[in-house]
């Protein structure tokens, strides 16, 4: 290559003023050095993280300033024949302000400002970016596509970023080095905003302050799915759930809620998550969809379409009656910790309180504590039931006392005295 200089110049922030995706003014001292260089021999490569109508207006204006192109985004043949390697290592997302880069045969991989070459700045970089993610995991993301579905560079290389406060902010790096960055892969990147090297003040605002006490707490608890998870598929989905509640907080900061408005919001999430109603539901005909349950049902049955959980039943005799099949949880009083819901249940509550229109559901359910056990082994997990108390949605307790047992057609009520006899002969399941 007789040491022919080669230009790999940015387009945004060197050529012109950053105006993304329009083109910015002309910084004229560049156009003018890089067109004496060319002038002088150098070859011109255009290296930009542009596509698209935004890099076909970026060669237009090139062309227009009199720069001839020897390459966009590409290697140049004569640099893999004489290198075989690829000086995309040392250009892959770099920017350099107001200053082209300037090398030669013997200056890649060797330019220097007197203390470190530019190898070791590249490596710093890449530890440093790596120390970073992995500090924050959970607001960080790699991927070997770019928005628009293309691999990096044309392949090998890929794409990590981290999601800041004040925006995101990413560089690229060769696939050997994607073990350093233990983050969540997605299948494209997210769409280039235009930062610049200008932007890296972006990623101070990750400072350990009040405000990512929520980052840290996902973190934490993200870690620890992972150490008491046997393998990868045990633990990726708690903590995608972890990740997706953060992505939740976050939303909630950006939008400026605090205190009494971010109680407030979380009030309405949480209804939309419960496929609760968030204003009053009227008897109005355009609600209602028909279902069926079963042949020969004299009972005409009909769903609401604003929640799901809300039934309407219309007996023969015009009779209307209300079920929301959502609103009562049983409790086992002896595992406390696994709350159930069953038709029964729901039937004792529908007619100890029956729906009225206009409905508007509790934020809390109705709950009923309950005892199971077995006392005959024939008759599977349990046969016997006592149905001992009501919590009401305002945290009133209601004793229910109501007994319970198999029958030949299903559960018969029986008397507290037979109830307790049955319980003493009670058989603890295996």
């Amino acid at each position: 290559m007789n040491n022919a200089k080669i230009i790999a110049v940015d387009f945004d922030g060197t050529l012109v003023e950053n105006k993304w995706p329009e083109i910015g003014a002309p910084i004229e001292k560049n156009i003018a050095k890089v067109k004496a260089e060319q002038e002088a021999g150098a070859k011109i490569i255009l290296w930009t993280n542009r596509v698209g109508e935004p890099l076909e207006k970026a060669l237009s204006f090139c062309k227009e300033q009199g720069i001839h192109l020897d390459a966009v985004n590409e290697n140049l043949p004569e640099i893999i024949k004489a290198f075989g390697t690829d000086c995309r290592k040392i250009f892959a997302n770099e920017y350099w302000d107001d200053r082209a880069v300037l090398m030669s045969e013997k200056d890649i991989g060797e330019f220097s400002d007197g203390f470190h070459t530019f190898n070791s700045l590249y490596y710093q970089r890449l530890i440093l970016f790596a120390a970073l993610v992995n500090t924050f995991p959970t607001l960080a993301w790699k991927s070997h596509k770019h928005s628009d579905g293309e691999a990096p560079f044309g392949g090998g290389w890929f794409i990590v970023g981290i999601n800041t406060p004040k925006g995101p902010y990413t560089y690229h790096y060769e696939d050997k080095d994607w073990g350093l960055f233990h983050c969540k892969e997605v299948a494209t990147a997210p769409e280039w905003d235009g930062h610049t090297d200008k932007d890296v003040e972006r990623v101070l605002s990750l400072s350990d302050d009040e405000s990512d006490w929520a980052a840290r707490e996902v973190a934490l608890a993200s870690q620890k799915e992972r150490e008491s998870a046997e393998d990868k598929d045990d633990w990726d989905y708690g903590v995608a759930c972890y990740e997706s509640a953060l992505r939740a907080y976050r939303s909630l900061e950006r939008d400026g809620h605090s205190g009494m408005s971010i109680q407030i919001t979380k009030s309405i999430l949480n209804r939309l998550i419960d496929g609760k109603c968030l204003t009053p539901i009227e008897d109005d005909p355009d609600i209602w969809t028909k279902v069926e349950f079963g042949e020969n049902d004299p009972i005409q049955h009909f769903q609401c379409k604003r929640m799901s959980s809300l039934f309407k039943d219309v007996a023969e005799d015009g009779t209307v009656t209300y079920s929301d099949v959502n609103r009562v949880q049983l409790i086992n009083k002896e595992s406390p910790d696994i709350p159930f819901r069953n038709g029964f249940g729901t039937r004792l509550i529908d007619k100890m309180y029956p729906i009225m229109l206009p409905y508007f559901p509790a934020d809390k359910k109705f709950k009923i504590i309950v005892e199971e056990f077995l006392t005959d082994e024939k008759n599977g997990d349990f046969d016997t039931v006592g149905y001992l108390q009501l919590i009401l949605p305002n945290g009133e307790v209601v004793d229910l006392n109501g007994y319970f047992k198999d029958g030949p057609d299903g559960m018969v009520r029986i008397e507290h005295a037979e109830y307790e006899e049955r319980k003493a002969n009670r058989i603890d399941k295996k």
